[in-house]
């Protein structure tokens, strides 16, 4: 799903994507009745004298169309005319009270979809649940509301349509690395985050991995979030400092995961949420639990693997990618590590675990998971044998698709056998682009894992006007 602008004027419409990658224009089959609502459509526009442009290979199956400026019914006409010339099949918000009498069918058959505008919580938990029902759904929506007479400044936007495209989670690393710490932890709390404080506080020398990809990020939210404001002057061989970092580490420090989701640190983030329009609350950082799981384990060759379990992927990724691998044992042989054809299968292999992946894992509380098929040496072995090693497999033919990875992840052992894995997932390079003004840290954008789709809009990237 994408999320795209139609700009109105008194003699043009212009169809604007804000997406830096755009999906090709899907049009029907040509047929009488697709001609005949061409032809409509462009009547009207001669009949009104108005012109419309539309950028090659923008719209796809999924998408919110947000329309401005709204200033009479025209803009409806001419909107409505546009999709019968495309046959783009349209749902709009449509207040309840005018789903009455005759009116009900007419609205419901041009694609109405009643709602209560003041239950805004409501309707985005409605078009949520019809964006994941529908293959295909076009929202139009005219977030003016009430249209402006001439010479009128029109009322503010309304912003709740916003929030179907929003990204961050709630941010969980604290009060897991405080629970671990509660339950196997030998030095002082204070004494474990000093170091991370000092980095924050005196700095540390940017390398130009860490330059380049400031760089590419700052592109990418090209002045939509506060990242440049907080990241500007990353630049390789600089001392980079963090100080609202360092006094939030602090705070942390003195007053435990109480801080980060009680204390000053929380109503810094419930603050930028504000700002920004998102959807954590003050309630759901102070609700917010660590659930202990038992790992997920498994035998290869001679060891037992022990791993995360749901909701992390990871786990049953690993247990695929292992065993797909031993059955296709004989296209590794002599084949050099990293070389092209080595890329080529462990590719193959990947596809296949990332298409499992995207359709059938989730969170075990809410959806049940077929954990033991998924990791059964017949299937495996099934999936295994879909591997060509001398052609490559189109990927969109590998169902349902790939996702791309950019998790942050540490392990550290000890001399005594101790182990810890932790995958922070502020997933993209940058999480969202959005930094807690005060605090100094960024936030996430891991709700994309609610789309299996690169770049959907439960992604702040990719140019993204929502990026909270």
């Amino acid at each position: 799903m994408r999320i795209h602008l139609v700009i109105f004027n008194s003699l043009t419409l212009d169809y604007i994507q804000e997406q830096a990658e755009i999906s090709p224009l899907s049009y029907s089959q040509i047929s009488p009745t697709f001609m005949l609502k061409k032809f409509i459509g462009e009547s009207a526009f001669k009949l009104a004298g108005w012109k419309y442009h539309v950028e090659p290979d923008v719209l796809e199956d999924k998408q919110v169309i947000v329309g401005f400026e709204h200033t009479s019914m025209m803009d409806a006409v001419l909107s409505l005319a546009l999709f019968q010339i495309y046959d783009i099949k349209i749902h709009t918000l449509i207040k309840k009270e005018l789903f009455k009498g005759p009116m009900k069918p007419l609205l419901e058959a041009i694609g109405g979809i009643s709602v209560d505008r003041k239950a805004n919580q409501d309707i985005v938990s409605l078009m949520v649940e019809h964006f994941q029902q529908n293959e295909k759904f076009n929202l139009v929506i005219a977030p003016e509301a009430t249209r402006a007479k001439t010479g009128e400044s029109r009322k503010p936007i309304r912003t709740g349509f916003w929030y179907i495209a929003k990204a961050a989670g709630v941010p969980g690393t604290v009060m897991g690395l405080w629970e671990a710490h509660q339950k196997f932890g030998k030095l002082k709390w204070a004494e474990v985050i000093q170091p991370a404080i000092g980095y924050a506080e005196n700095g540390f020398t940017v390398a130009d991995t860490q330059s380049l990809y400031r760089t590419d990020v700052e592109k990418m939210y090209n002045g939509k979030t506060n990242f440049s404001k907080y990241f500007g002057n990353l630049k390789t061989g600089a001392n980079f400092k963090q100080p609202e970092l360092a006094k939030t580490l602090g705070r942390i420090a003195q007053n435990g995961a109480n801080e980060f989701y009680r204390g000053e640190t929380a109503k810094l983030l419930v603050a930028q949420m504000q700002r920004d329009g998102g959807l954590i609350s003050a309630e759901d950082l102070d609700k917010y639990k660590v659930k202990w799981r038992k790992p997920m384990s498994f035998k290869w060759r001679d060891n037992v693997i022990h791993t995360a379990p749901l909701p992390s992927s990871g786990g049953i990724a690993l247990r695929q990618l292992l065993a797909m691998k031993e059955y296709r044992a004989a296209d590794f042989k002599g084949v050099p590590l990293n070389s092209a054809q080595y890329m080529h299968l462990v590719s193959e292999i990947e596809k296949r675990v990332f298409a499992d992946r995207a359709d059938y894992l989730g969170d075990p509380d809410y959806t049940k998971a077929p954990v033991k098929k998924l990791t059964s040496d017949a299937y495996l072995q099934k999936r295994a044998a879909e591997v060509n090693a001398e052609k490559i497999s189109v990927t969109e033919n590998v169902k349902p698709g790939l996702e791309p990875a950019h998790t942050t992840h540490f392990s550290i052992l000890d001399k005594d056998g101790n182990a810890v894995a932790n995958t922070y997932t502020l997933n993209w390079d940058y999480g969202n682009g959005v930094v807690v003004e005060g605090a100094g840290f960024l936030l996430n954008d891991e709700m994309d894992d609610f789309s299996a789709k690169a770049g959907a809009a439960s992604v702040a990237a990719k140019g993204s006007a929502v990026p909270t």
